[in-house]
């Protein structure tokens, strides 16, 4: 089909593309139905030219997808077959063959339903979408090559995952877009736009990368999972949701929060389970690029064996901090004071190595392992009290102008390091502090009701 005129479906007629390869170098404007059966090779190709051919499926129009070739179906079979697809009615993917804008522009502001098979998106769009994409537990979209622009009011949903298998997906300034689930495996999530992954969906990230100078949204009652090595995120990360960092099968797992606008926030209802056992650790920053903040407002537990050190990301906490397993190792100074609890269990141990951490008021430290000052200046701020049920400074100094208490039934073993500082420390009856070092160095008051 070919020339410079249009051809038009008009609405209530029927179109049946019934071979295994078609060639349109026309305009074909669509309000009716058009049904693309395929044939019986195994590939489809539907040709849309380069110069004069398009594809435009109407707001009327439906456009049915029951390719079921063994191989593929495909927009365009080479070059020469770059001409657009134009979705604004209703496009449904119904065979089982995956489908791949292999070298047309597909766009859609319209319906996408993906009930079979897979849809695969290779080729830039050259309008950002502003439709709705739909899947099912048999219909899959992927997003594999090309920069896919996403415009505002766009939503994925569905019961099968969105794939980025490679692409760079941009969600377009001013715009919003949500996800129902989502897993990133390789590519970019990115764009001045804001993403949300809503209610009851889950987002898989394995591979990728995630930046932008828009917000991630992963909201409550949504489960976000890190299921490898490395996750580097440049962009704003507010997390209301369930965060598992499950990490991979190497000896070191990463979470970089790159320096320039990387920031991940675990709001006061979000929950983030770290769940690493990397024989090497976990760590926050693998190179001096990575220093973007983790702000804990909400809850934070350290449940795998690792050991976790925020070696280059300030790590803020003024939630709660549950280290059930494992060690986390402070070794970055905090950017804001603490003012959030923290709190550990037989095996699970907070340690403060480097940098100075600055401690605000009403911060409790409380669990059977102790708080292990091994190198930081810990710096309880004026006007603070800070409560450690358990603690054992080895080195480092245990310093402020705030008061210190070692509280009742409490173990403070003193075996190395400087205490200072114009606050006092007190160890409450029911306390025992040991001094078990040949020097030990007090510049502060200390009150003792309990047992030295």
């Amino acid at each position: 089909i070919s020339g410079t005129g249009t051809l038009t479906t008009e609405l209530g007629s029927v179109a049946n593309l019934n071979s295994s390869r078609h060639d349109l170098s026309r305009v074909w404007n669509n309000a009716g139905i058009v049904n693309w059966n395929g044939g019986a090779s195994t590939t489809d190709d539907f040709n849309i030219t380069t110069t004069t051919g398009q594809f435009n499926n109407l707001a009327a129009g439906i456009f049915n997808d029951k390719t079921n070739a063994t191989t593929g179906a495909r927009y365009g079979s080479s070059s020469l077959y770059t001409g657009q697809f134009n979705n604004i009615g209703t496009y449904n993917k119904l065979g089982s063959s995956i489908t791949t804008n292999t070298v047309s522009p597909f766009n859609n502001s319209g319906t996408m339903n993906v009930s079979d098979g897979t849809f695969r998106f290779s080729k830039s769009n050259t309008a950002a979408y502003t439709g709705k994409f739909a899947t099912t537990a048999t219909g899959k979209i992927q997003f594999s090559g090309g920069t896919q622009a996403l415009g505002d009011g766009v939503v994925f949903s569905g019961t099968t995952p969105v794939e980025l298998t490679g692409a760079t997906v941009d969600v377009q300034s001013g715009a919003t877009t949500n996800f129902n689930n989502i897993t990133l495996l390789s590519g970019t999530l990115t764009g001045a736009g804001d993403i949300k992954i809503t209610d009851g969906s889950v987002f898989n990230w394995s591979g990728g990368l995630i930046s932008g100078t828009g917000t991630l949204t992963t909201e409550l009652g949504s489960v976000a999972n890190l299921n490898s090595s490395s996750h580097t995120l440049n962009r704003v990360w507010n997390n209301t949701g369930i965060v598992n960092w499950n990490g991979g099968t190497s000896t070191t797992d990463y979470f970089n929060i790159r320096t320039t606008i990387g920031q991940f926030n675990n709001l006061a209802a979000g929950v983030f389970n770290d769940k690493t056992n990397a024989t090497t650790g976990a760590k926050y920053g693998s190179y001096y690029t990575y220093s973007g903040q983790f702000n804990n407002i909400g809850t934070y537990n350290k449940l795998g064996s690792s050991v976790t050190t925020n070696t280059l990301s300030p790590f803020n906490n003024s939630g709660t901090m549950n280290v059930s397993d494992g060690t986390f190792r402070f070794s970055k100074s905090n950017t804001e004071a603490y003012t959030g609890n923290f709190a550990t269990t037989a095996t699970g141990k907070i340690q403060f190595s480097s940098g100075t951490q600055t401690v605000g008021n009403g911060v409790v430290f409380s669990g059977a392992s102790p708080v292990e000052i091994t190198g930081a200046t810990v710096d309880v701020q004026s006007g603070s009290t800070t409560n450690f049920n358990n603690i054992t400074l080895l080195s480092g100094t245990l310093t402020g102008a705030g008061d210190i208490k070692i509280t009742d039934g409490g173990i403070f073993n003193w075996s190395g390091g400087l205490i200072t500082g114009t606050g006092t420390l007190t160890t409450e009856l029911g306390s025992v502090a040991n001094l078990n070092s040949s020097r030990h160095d007090l510049s502060r008051v200390w009150n003792n009701a309990g047992i030295v």
